[in-house]
């Protein structure tokens, strides 16, 4: 397939010949080398549709300043859209690459108490020994790549556009040094001027508030503090060892098929410290959430603010602030 990619100044020929590095559910992902840009991702939907669907706002995009924190940070953000030489259909868009030696942050989110990371992940060798939850330097590296995450998404939603709406270990690339990539950008929600433009594109049930549900059918613009339960399950899993809904037994009525999921429960507000903790029993034999007990009242309060209910969950400012309090704690 011939493609031509159109950036904000230039414009180039791309011809794919070599096969994916990534198929996902919206599409295939290649990489590609730029001149200006350097290494970067070529992104191709499915679909027609689904290009078609997304098309202005991948446009939108490239008009808009890419937020800059540190030189730890990058945003994945679209430089150029892709369209098709012969037929001119929008095809995809090209993004930034994610830092070298970059990986998602499903090797932190995984965890068994009998096998370390180098058992669970045997080839991705640096990141052995560093981050094992049994460990206090193990613990303080991963609140170290927490500390780096949150701050790159305070520094979206402080622009006053952008929900991510699907935050989640999978959508982040982490090197093990604790540089941050931010990635599927296309599927954020964006405001203009405070009116909605463009909706969030998707989201993960288990990451997802009760709420924002019917939000999302009403076409009502998500909040912030949609990403901030999103990221205090992220947290919690990567400190704890489990989702903040899952490791415990129901009690009846509960007990049944219908509260088997991750986002049942939450709907539900089966969190084990909320207003129907009476249903919810932790499991002595593989008492994960005991991992809180290490962690400062201060980040344990946001946890229970961020799960018990919905009106005041913690900004990112104050999972910042609680993180960088529990790294020198």
């Amino acid at each position: 397939m011939s493609l031509t990619l159109i950036t904000n100044d230039r414009s180039f020929l791309i011809n794919i010949q070599s096969k994916p590095s990534f198929v996902g559910g919206q599409g295939q992902v290649y990489g590609v080398r730029l001149p200006k840009y350097g290494d970067c991702v070529l992104k191709i939907y499915k679909s027609q549709e689904k290009a078609d669907k997304i098309r202005d706002k991948i446009l939108y995009l490239m008009q808009q300043k890419t937020p800059h924190v540190n030189d730890n940070i990058r945003f994945c953000w679209p430089i150029g859209a892709v369209f098709d030489t012969d037929t001119h259909a929008f095809k995809g868009y090209v993004m930034l690459k994610a830092f070298p030696e970059s990986r998602d942050l499903t090797i932190l989110e995984a965890y068994s108490p009998k096998e370390s990371i180098a058992q669970l992940f045997p080839d991705d060798t640096k990141w052995h020994d560093k981050f094992e939850l049994k460990s206090l330097s193990g613990i303080k590296n991963r609140l170290k790549i927490l500390y780096n995450w949150i701050v790159a998404i305070e520094a979206l939603h402080a622009t006053r556009k952008y929900i991510l709406g699907d935050i989640k270990p999978e959508n982040v690339l982490v090197t093990p040094t604790g540089k941050i990539s931010i990635i599927d950008i296309d599927s954020c929600q964006i405001c203009d001027n405070g009116k909605l433009k463009f909706e969030c594109d998707a989201k993960t049930p288990n990451y997802f508030p009760a709420e924002a549900y019917n939000m999302s059918k009403r076409h009502i613009p998500l909040n912030y503090q949609c990403d901030s339960f999103a990221i205090g399950c992220c947290i919690y899993s990567i400190l704890i060892g489990c989702h903040p809904f899952t490791n415990i037994r129901l009690l009846p009525p509960y007990n049944n098929g219908n509260y088997s999921t991750i986002s049942s429960r939450i709907k539900a507000s089966l969190y084990y410290r909320g207003s129907n903790s009476k249903y919810v029993e932790r499991i002595p034999a593989l008492d994960l959430h005991a991992n809180l007990d290490q962690l400062s009242p201060q980040l344990i309060n946001l946890f229970d603010r961020c799960f018990i209910g919905h009106s005041n969950r913690p900004t990112m400012t104050e999972w910042r602030e609680a993180i960088k309090h529990q790294i020198y704690h």
